[in-house]
């Protein structure tokens, strides 16, 4: 369980990472259609970054997909060597989605939008 934990924490290390890197150098309408109407509307104008910028956020994007698919793959294939059942593996899963959930509601909902105003 400690290695799931550890795993989960490295993970919402690279996605805050890609979050504060990849934010700004994407393309407004790709980040901008997630957020509510009146952020739409009032970054309307925002220009968009130069392509190789643009770029450079699609590959930490993928490096964040890839590293979030990686984890889950380390997390399964470490439970079974160490005979893992069906529950104690499924409590590996379950421990990694609720601390990265954890982190997405202290960090990015409270951090990030509230306290430093990061959108």
């Amino acid at each position: 369980m400690m290695k799931a934990a550890i795993i989960a924490l490295i993970l919402c290390i690279i996605e805050i990472s890609v979050i504060v890197i990849a934010s700004p150098m994407a393309k407004p309408s790709v980040v901008l259609r997630f957020l509510p109407k009146d952020v739409q509307e009032a970054a309307k104008g925002h220009p968009e970054p130069p392509k190789h910028k643009q770029m450079i956020a699609h590959i930490l994007l993928a490096f964040f997909l890839l590293s979030i698919l990686g984890g889950i793959v380390y997390i399964g294939i470490d439970g079974a060597k160490s005979g893992c059942g069906f529950r104690r593996l499924t409590g590996r899963f379950i421990l990694m989605l609720y601390i990265m959930k954890a982190f997405d509601i202290i960090v990015q909902d409270q951090w990030l939008v509230m306290t430093v105003g990061f959108l």
